[in-house]
Parts: C-alpha cells; structure tokens; sequence
C-alpha cells in the first residue's frame, strides 16, 4: 500500500500498530458526507464506493490496498462523500489524533506517511485531470 511505501520494517509495523481493523457488511456505511474527518482508512479486503449522500452518484469505487479519506483529515473539513461498502469488507483505520501524535512521537515515520498521502494525493489528481482532458476531446 502506498500509505506505507519508504517506511522500514520497524516504522511499518508502528504505523499497523495504530491501525485497527473494521469489518464492513455489504451495503454498511462507513462514513458520511459532510462528516468529521476523523481518520483515514486503509481497505485491505473488499470494495468500497465513494457515494454521494443520496448514494445515487458514484465517484470512486475502491480496491484492496488503497487508501481513502485523507482529504478531510488534512484540511480538517467534512467529508466531501459518503463510504459505502459493496461487498463484505475490511479497513484499517488510522484515526487523526493517532497521526498527530505519531507526528510528535516518530517524527521521520510521520514525515514519510505524510509524503505518501501527498504523493497519493497528486496521482488522484492527474487522474482527474486526464479524465477531463478527455472527456474535453
């Protein structure tokens, strides 16, 4: 998963340790739109759609190692949709305040896991762009 890429063995297993696991029936909402950004979520069995609150528009499905949910824990606004399960699923959570933390307990470790969201972050958006750059042609 990207959320892990550049972290040791040590550093990796820190980050887990912060993760809990959160098992998702089919159809299970896991947050709301316009929700706290309370943590992020790191999906490691299943799919999950991102939904508008109506569940009528479907912005982004997700597969097993992505990670999802940083936008509102980074600008600390709602969340921008709703997580809805499609199948049977599980996420690890890493909860906002466990970040803040690990930013002033391991700060290197917290520096790379921010770099990583950054970097996930700027591939979503040259997603978007060429999506309308297509769609323009």
């Amino acid at each position: 998963c990207e959320l892990f890429e550049g972290l040791d063995d040590g550093q990796a297993a820190h980050l887990l340790a912060l993760m809990p696991s959160q098992r998702l029936r089919a159809g299970e909402q896991l947050f709301a739109q316009e929700a706290p950004g309370d943590a992020i979520y790191l999906l490691t069995e299943g799919s999950i759609s991102i939904v508008d609150a109506t569940r009528t528009q479907r912005y982004l499905s997700l597969s097993p190692g992505m990670c999802f949910g940083e936008t509102a824990v980074l600008d600390g606004r709602g969340r921008t949709a709703a997580a809805v399960a499609d199948i049977d699923s599980t996420v690890h959570r890493l909860a906002a305040a466990d970040l803040t933390d690990l930013q002033r307990l391991h700060p290197a470790t917290a520096a790379q896991v921010y770099l990583n969201l950054a970097r996930h972050l700027s591939r979503r958006l040259r997603d978007a762009a060429a999506a309308w750059q297509r769609a323009a042609s």
